[in-house]
């Protein structure tokens, strides 16, 4: 093969800023060679020197015609490497003896077969190819291409099918077989295709579609992962996930990831059965230990993370002395970055406040749980370790398949199941031998096998200093959410809607009058709320006017769930029959009483209205004596009236009303007004 560009031959350009060019000539014109630039579309002399120079540095590529590609030519076997040798080397003794007797090609051939039968064994003779095939090698070798083709690269000569039938085919699959979720399977496909296509003429009676021409058809010019395409597109980021680079960290708590796990268990609680059990729990990265755990029956909330969160943040040992475990190990401290992903309990105002205490927080994209592997890995092995206890629904490595209770399992309580979580984290995890360590030995921080031992070598005999906690009155302060509220002298504080007040309402009037304060509430409790006073030194509480000393300490959410329920309730108690039937009548008595609007009503006066309350007292006297008449003993005569009546004055104006003609001794009474 010739060592020189050839004409034809495509110099390719990798670097993506040049331009691909073309040899034109073999021939040089004062060290220049000629091109054409296919971006310009016009021919131009290049420097050779310039363009060895570059080939030699890989900012070109010689792209030669008929060059079988990278695929075929690293697939060759050697049979293929045995037959080029052979040709490369059958061409070469005939170029020498073309050169050395000054003969034609056809003349040199000839003289190979003379030289060949003159050999005295059979044995010893080769097999030479015929002269044409001679030639087509002298002729390849001239043009500078490959003398052999791989039978892999070849292919057919002709299609098998169409390409109308190939159209048809791949726009079906789009439509139906590489659709998100489709319930086609591929036999099922291959199938309706053949059918419709010799329906529609594209396909003979008696001939059938494979399925490796299927398969290969969609792959080479529809898609390359048929899984992908099939998938729910909200499962690809997870499902076909990339791993692309090695989190590497330089030091301890640099990085920590919390996750939130449904746990496959039934477990008994105070309250009955439950099977709704989840775990938020962290790991660091770095030594790959648990930071963190909050067992939790129902589904998270942010009150739950911030749990774990402290437990990350500050000593585990009076939770591990509770639960009866002695762990090695109990590494807290101000993290550098936490991550986790889009849960409901990771999305409150509470959990943005973590910057504050210095350290970042970053979320994953939804359903990309590979964002943080190192929970994810801790997870599945959780489960493995837990799966035979009494109460585990999983069964063959799926959650929920198994009956625990028709078994006749023996439950466990939560405390029993969080004893068993953080033994396997102190006793069993940190013992583990993990790949992720045993890969470090390529590097500078090789430091063991399993988490006790990084934690042994870098913690306790390097003695690298760990992360300080932060201030635990930032902590305590960052669990509160902070709003502004206007302060009553009648209402106190005004949440929702409940009203707080108490004996420090009268101080905090006097301190901040009745404007907008800076109130704190504890969304876990509703009992009160806290006020920041005047010289914001400390905080001021009040008691919520529907609790007492044995209301239990429900949160926000739980007391406005409960309010909404016995509200719903009472709006749907009926109501009693005298209520509706006076309803009814004061509707009746009122119909018809308004008057037009445009009716202006007549003012009455004062004396008018005055004498009408006179007389009605005086009605209302006259009532009152008849129900309650004096006895004739009681009464005295008059000194002005005449003998032997009896009178009782009602009024200082002199009017009288007799009563009865009976003496008496008694004076009379006057009625008061």
């Amino acid at each position: 093969m010739t060592t020189v560009l050839a004409r034809g031959v495509t110099l390719k350009d990798t670097t993506g800023n040049g331009v691909d060019l073309v040899i034109q000539s073999r021939s040089m014109v004062d060290g220049h060679v000629k091109v054409y630039d296919k971006k310009l579309r016009q021919e131009r002399f290049e420097d050779y020197e310039s363009l060895r120079q570059r080939v030699a540095s890989g900012t070109l590529v010689i792209d030669k015609p008929n060059r079988p590609s990278l695929r075929v030519q690293i697939s060759t076997t050697k049979a293929d490497d045995d037959a080029l040798l052979r040709a490369k080397e059958l061409v070469a003794r005939l170029r020498q003896r073309m050169k050395r007797y000054q003969v034609s090609a056809s003349k040199a051939y000839d003289m190979l077969v003379e030289d060949n039968e003159a050999l005295p064994e059979a044995e010893q003779r080769e097999d030479l190819p015929s002269k044409a095939t001679i030639f087509r090698w002298l002729a390849r070798d001239r043009d500078g291409k490959p003398l052999l083709t791989p039978n892999s690269a070849k292919g057919n000569r002709t299609c098998r099918h169409s390409d109308e039938l190939c159209e048809f085919i791949l726009d079906e699959a789009e439509r139906d077989y590489l659709a998100p979720q489709s319930t086609c399977t591929l036999g099922r496909f291959i199938a309706d295709v053949t059918a419709h296509a010799r329906d529609a003429e594209l396909l003979a009676k008696d001939s059938h579609l494979s399925r490796q021409f299927i398969s290969r058809l969609i792959h080479d010019y529809k898609c390359t992962d048929v899984d992908e395409a099939r998938m729910d597109p909200k499962d690809r980021a997870s499902g076909k996930s990339i791993g692309r680079h090695t989190i590497r960290l330089a030091m301890p708590m640099q990085r920590v990831e919390q996750d939130a796990l449904h746990l496959p268990f039934i477990v008994k609680t105070p309250s009955g059965i439950s099977a709704t059990v989840y775990l938020i729990h962290a790991i660091e990265c770095y030594l790959s230990v648990p930071v963190g755990w909050n067992l939790i029956i129902g589904h998270p909330v942010e009150s739950d993370s911030l749990k774990c969160v402290e437990r990350i943040l500050f000593p585990k040992q009076p939770d591990l002395d509770q639960l009866g475990v002695t762990s090695p190990i109990d590494l807290y401290g101000l993290v550098g970055t936490i991550i986790y992903d889009n849960g409901p309990e990771t999305k409150g105002e509470r959990m943005k406040s973590l910057t504050r205490l210095g350290m970042d927080t970053m979320h994953c994209k939804s359903r990309h749980a590979h964002g943080k592997p190192f929970i994810e890995r801790l997870n599945r092995s959780l489960k493995e370790a837990l799966e035979t206890l009494p109460g585990c629904t999983r069964f063959n490595g799926k959650d929920g398949v198994r009956n625990p209770i028709a078994l006749g399992d023996k439950l466990m309580d939560v405390h029993e199941l969080e004893q068993w979580i953080v033994r396997w984290y102190y006793e069993k995890w940190i013992h583990t031998k993990l790949r992720r360590f045993q890969r470090r030995v390529f590097g500078a921080g090789f430091a063991g096998f399993t988490p006790l031992d990084v934690w042994t070598r870098k913690v306790i005999e390097d003695q690298w200093a760990m992360p300080l906690p932060p201030n635990r009155a930032d902590w305590e302060m960052l669990k509160y959410e902070r709003i502004s509220c206007t302060l009553s002298r009648k209402t106190g504080i005004t949440y929702g809607t409940f009203n707080f007040a108490g004996d420090n309402l009268t101080r905090l009037i006097k301190e901040h009058g009745e404007t907008l304060v800076t109130v704190l509430i504890d969304p876990d409790d509703f009992r009160h709320v806290d006020v920041l006073s005047v010289n914001e030194t400390e905080l001021v509480r009040l008691i919520n006017k529907d609790v007492d000393e044995n209301t239990p300490a429900f949160s926000f959410a739980q007391a406005k769930k409960m309010s909404a329920e016995l509200r719903k309730l009472a709006n749907a108690r009926p109501e009693p029959e005298p209520s509706v039937e006076f309803s009814r009548d004061i509707y009746k008595r009122s119909a018809g009483a308004a008057k037009p609007v445009d009716a202006k009503p007549k003012r009455m006066t004062r004396a008018v209205t005055k004498d009408t309350t006179r007389r009605a007292k005086e009605d209302a006297a006259v009532t009152r004596a008849t129900l309650s008449p004096l006895s004739a003993s009681e009464c005295v005569p008059r000194a002005d009236s005449p003998a032997g009546t009896v009178v009782w004055s009602t009024k200082p104006a002199g009017l009288y009303t007799v009563i009865d003609q009976v003496p008496t001794s008694k004076p009379l009474k006057p009625e008061s007004e």
